[in-house]
């Protein structure tokens, strides 16, 4: 029990580490370039419009914060391995994946995004959506389109990655069931993203992305279809909004999208054993 306790701290930890750096760089960010209190009446502050004014520089700034938090989480977290002196990228699992099985990962990232809009479509979820829009729409509006891909669609992917799956995974799996482990990192990496409607989709999509991370041994694989995942629906977004593609159409890209995912499913099961194999030649080597 204790051993399971420990895992499961360590990662609040890894998680403890990641909120702090974003606040941290939120928090300066407002000190020194976002409100000027040198020239407020703090006597006669109104408290709402403090707030008001935090959370517009937050929006405006996002970006930026999530850009400067990220290189500062994956800094920290390297210096945590550093110190132990253990290799920070092997104990992530950065292996190498051949040409065929990252292209089949692009490609799943596109089909799990229309999965994600399929919930629009689900009236007792769809309610709970415009908290998301609105927050998505007012980042969009006030960032660089091309900022908005290199950080959403690349940056934050391959920091979540290493966090969720890399790190968190990686610790729960030691001292507990790796069912128990993948749903635990899905139900924090839903919880992370702080609104109800995109937790539950990124719940899910941690439960897939950690499915995948089990089965091919690589910390790429759902590296590779989390930035596909995100680049895309940034794409989409730019190019149409929820609710101007035909309901039809949606649909039959839906189903499509669930027979890819499910094709891509029993693919990576059929190749899961020689993963295995290679890690148990690996771990004999190492103890040779």
């Amino acid at each position: 029990m204790g051993a399971k306790i420990k895992s499961i701290l360590k990662s609040i930890f890894y998680v403890y580490i990641f909120i702090v750096a974003q606040v941290l760089v939120a928090f300066t960010g407002i000190i020194f370039f976002g409100l000027d209190l040198t020239t407020m009446d703090l006597t006669a502050l109104n408290v709402n419009y403090l707030l008001s004014s935090v959370m517009d520089y937050i929006l405006q700034n996002a970006i930026t914060i999530t850009l400067i938090a990220a290189i500062l989480s994956f800094l920290t977290y390297w210096l945590l391995f550093a110190i132990k002196k253990k290799d920070f990228f092997q104990n992530c699992g950065f292996k190498a994946l051949s040409t065929k099985n990252s292209f089949l990962l692009t490609i799943l990232g596109i089909a799990l995004h229309f999965l994600v809009v399929l919930l629009y479509l689900i009236p007792s979820l769809a309610r709970y959506s415009s908290q998301h829009d609105q927050l998505l729409r007012a980042i969009m509006d006030n960032s660089d389109p091309l900022m908005i891909l290199l950080v959403a669609g690349i940056v934050a992917p391959i920091l979540e990655e290493i966090l969720f799956r890399g790190l968190i995974l990686n610790e729960l799996k030691k001292n507990l069931s790796l069912k128990v482990s993948i749903i635990i990192q899905a139900i924090i990496f839903g919880l992370i993203h702080g609104n109800l409607f995109q937790g539950i989709y990124a719940g899910i999509l941690g439960v897939i992305l950690g499915l995948l991370y089990y089965n091919t041994g690589s910390l790429w694989a759902p590296i590779i279809t989390h930035i596909s995942f995100n680049s895309f629906s940034i794409i989409m977004d730019k190019l149409f909004k929820v609710g101007e593609l035909e309901k039809g159409l949606m649909v039959m890209l839906t189903i499509i999208s669930g027979l890819y995912i499910l094709g891509i499913a029993k693919y990576l099961q059929k190749n899961k054993n020689v993963y295995q194999t290679e890690q148990t030649i690996l771990a004999i080597k190492e103890t040779a």
